[in-house]
């Protein structure tokens, strides 16, 4: 369990770096621009940003079962995120506590770091919208 911390933690952690780190090699004018999520693309009209703050609002009210990454059409992540959710009420109903606690610590964490990486806006992309990787 220490181990799922640590690697949520360093996630984190090198999420805002990347965000937050002065970069002394960009001029001035060229760091303002990169404000959605570090990339230097803007979304041309508010269908974008919409569309991130549903995707936020879902993140924030129902991450654990990935309707955020449902909604935006990243199917790999959505079914390995629900899994977690699905594997943890598993193990809760056949008496694994142990594994129960694991999975859905785990979760959680994803969920809580899919609703910050929501929240800079521009790291996961949204159907016609630029960001992503």
């Amino acid at each position: 369990m220490a181990i799922v911390f640590t690697v949520g933690l360093q996630a984190v952690v090198i999420t805002l770096y990347y965000f937050f780190s002065p970069t002394t090699d960009l001029p001035q004018a060229n760091y303002l621009a990169r404000r959605w999520g570090g990339f230097s693309q803007r979304p041309s009209d508010n269908r974008c940003y919409r569309q991130q703050g549903t995707a936020t609002l879902f993140a924030l009210f129902l991450g654990l079962l990935a309707v955020d990454q449902w909604y935006a059409h990243h199917w790999a992540l959505a079914v390995v995120k629900m899994s977690c959710f699905l594997i943890s009420c598993f193990c809760h109903l056949s008496g694994r506590p142990h594994l129960a606690t694991a999975f859905g610590f785990a979760g959680g964490v994803w969920s809580g770091t899919d609703l910050v990486l929501w929240i800079v806006g521009g790291v996961y992309g949204t159907p016609n919208c630029p960001g992503g990787y």
